[in-house]
């Protein structure tokens, strides 16, 4: 894995503030087996005592970044080991290279986000977990089904699950009307999150106006649970 870069970003995102564009493409490429990259990223459902979790990691293509490609994906019922498989697989995809591969992972970050934080700190390639888009949403599980039932469309198939047995064979035995969420259907529901926040943020290009992402860090996610319950309570914005 090597990093390619072209052009100058700050003139490039001097242009872009200059012109009112809000996104213009990244300056750099992945370069991994011979292809090149713009993007990855990863989302993981941790197990319960019901259901296994799951995890998976994307990557979309420079040349064509209107497609999400399943790179690699994980089932286990040890909370451990899905932590463990999945930072095997941030190093196998060049993160030691490349440290800001895979740098963020879509998940639920109040779960098991004190064991997550304590391996994070014995190592530099740890995982920074944040709410997908619309987590929030009363109706966000809907949200992420309809997203990811129209990516697998046919005559609109933007996902391509390539050789992720695990999610293809919950997919297929899926029952349509069922309800999904990360307790249910954990892959079902990772696969949804991840389609639906990089749809929505578009991270493989360079935003002049950025989106803050909520850290594994327990004293920024308490700072961030605060000020969102003080906007619920006063009806707008908190500071």
């Amino acid at each position: 894995m090597k990093k390619v870069l072209l052009g100058d970003p700050d003139v490039n995102l001097h242009v872009a503030t200059i012109l009112g564009i809000q996104y213009h493409h990244r300056d750099f490429y992945y370069e991994h087996d011979g292809e090149r990259w713009a993007h990855f990223c990863g989302g993981v459902a941790w197990p319960t005592f019901q259901v296994p979790g799951y995890a998976v990691i994307v990557g979309i293509k420079s040349e064509d970044p209107n497609e999400i490609e399943c790179l690699w994906e994980m089932e286990s019922e040890s909370t451990d080991e899905l932590y463990q498989g999945c930072i095997k697989a941030q190093q196998d995809l060049g993160k030691i290279e490349c440290p800001e591969i895979c740098s963020e992972w879509w998940g639920n970050p109040e779960r098991v986000m004190t064991m997550v934080n304590e391996r994070n700190l014995s190592r530099s390639e740890g995982m920074l977990i944040s709410p997908p888009a619309d987590y929030d949403e009363p109706d966000a599980f809907e949200i992420y089904l309809a997203q990811l039932k129209m990516c697998l469309m046919t005559d609109n198939k933007i996902f391509r699950l390539n050789d992720s047995a695990i999610l293809r064979g919950y997919l297929e035995s899926f029952v349509s009307g069922e309800k999904v969420t990360e307790s249910t259907h954990p892959a079902i529901a990772v696969a949804g999150w991840v389609v639906h926040t990089l749809l929505q943020y578009q991270p493989w290009q360079q935003a002049v106006v950025t989106h803050k992402l909520t850290p594994t860090d327990q004293h920024e996610y308490d700072e961030y649970q605060h000020n969102k319950a003080m906007e619920e309570l006063m009806g707008g914005p908190w500071t």
